[in-house]
């Protein structure tokens, strides 16, 4: 329970709260020292003339601004010590977000990992057919991307198209493509987009292809990669 309330109270969006709160503590703190000097110079006068009162007078108010003083202090270090923790995890949170940013930047590719996992999804199809690689005109790392797409594609049994090193693109192809986005669209973009097309009748069967799950995947187990395809 403390722990859950801590991490409420130090995260990033309670920053301000402690500082305000340490601002108003300095102040405080401030005061409470005036209030000291004050009360060692200041000359305390009562209706008797009698030193007993203008001691009380003077040890009272001296007491009522040390207290301000010492609660100053220990609301000054309570906010300062999560005004702290909550800069650290905003600082914690900015250098993630550079470090996402960074690697979103960077050229994408297909890493040794994933090419074992795709040829171990696709080991069991035995018909497999030529995929076509297309690489869009859009984007600084697309052509690199489709090869990497292309190599894996490739170690894993399927057959090249015609395609000039197995990418197609606009200048090859003699087209212009873009990705438009709809009204309204706010997720991420996806790397690949898997486009079925043809001119014969195609059955899709990808919901009713039969499946097995082997170590952690679900892979398809069928004889080949769709019925329907002539």
């Amino acid at each position: 329970m403390m722990a859950s309330v801590l991490t409420i109270i130090s995260s990033p969006s309670w920053l301000w709260v402690w500082e305000i709160v340490e601002a108003i503590s300095i102040v405080v703190i401030g005061i409470g020292c005036a209030g000291e000097v004050w009360a060692d110079h200041h000359k305390f006068a009562d209706a008797f003339s009698s030193p007993s009162p203008i001691t009380y007078s003077k040890d009272k108010w001296r007491r009522i601004f040390g207290m301000m003083v010492v609660g100053g202090l220990v609301i000054e270090l309570f906010a300062f010590g999560l005004s702290f923790l909550a800069s650290n995890r905003e600082i914690e949170g900015l250098h993630k977000a550079n470090l996402e940013l960074q690697a979103k930047l960077q050229p994408r590719i297909i890493t040794k990992k994933q090419i074992s996992d795709f040829i171990f999804l696709t080991e069991k199809i035995s018909k497999k057919m030529p995929i076509k690689i297309y690489a869009c005109s859009e984007g600084d790392d697309t052509y690199q991307f489709a090869r990497h797409i292309r190599s894996m594609f490739d170690k894993a049994g399927f057959p090249r198209d015609s395609s000039r090193d197995g990418v197609a693109e606009d200048l090859t192809e003699n087209l212009i493509t873009h990705v438009s986005r709809e009204i309204g669209w706010t997720n991420e973009w996806p790397s690949v987009f898997l486009l079925r097309y043809g001119t014969n009748d195609l059955i899709y069967c990808f919901n009713d292809t039969p499946k097995e799950v082997t170590n952690g995947f679900i892979r398809g187990c069928s004889e080949s990669f769709c019925k329907g395809f002539n």
